[in-house]
């Protein structure tokens, strides 16, 4: 074999152990952080006291919504002038579509229009 093909096989070679080593170093890292998270919940279970659900409260809210489900709703308050700010936003953002800018332009130009086509009219008469 010529000087070249054995360069080329041992670059060759070298660049497969790298790659073999950072791969190897890699999982290696991920293991060990996955031990970790196992010893962390291994930890977590061992100081972990379950308690008990207290459903005796839990059913007498159950039991009052069955009975009259709109008073939550109608419990909250609702800030002053909520309803006046929510549609004065709407109509805001509906008023900058294109659509609605164009239109706004249009009635500008047609009322300057107005003024001078009553004049003719008034003139013809």
């Amino acid at each position: 074999m010529s000087n070249q093909v054995i360069f080329q096989l041992s670059v060759l070679s070298v660049l497969v152990a790298y790659l073999c080593v950072s791969v190897w170093l890699r999982h290696r890292e991920a293991w060990r952080q996955r031990r970790a998270a196992l010893a962390r919940e291994r930890q977590f279970r061992r100081q972990w006291q379950p308690t008990a659900l207290d459903s005796l409260s839990i059913s007498r809210q159950i039991q009052r919504l069955r009975q009259d489900y709109i008073a939550p709703v109608h419990s909250r308050p609702r800030h002053a002038g909520y309803r006046s700010r929510l549609i004065g936003a709407v109509r805001d953002a509906i008023l900058r579509t294109p659509y609605f800018r164009n239109a706004k332009k249009g009635t500008l130009d047609s009322a300057e229009h107005e003024p001078h086509a009553a004049s003719l009219e008034n003139q013809t008469r």
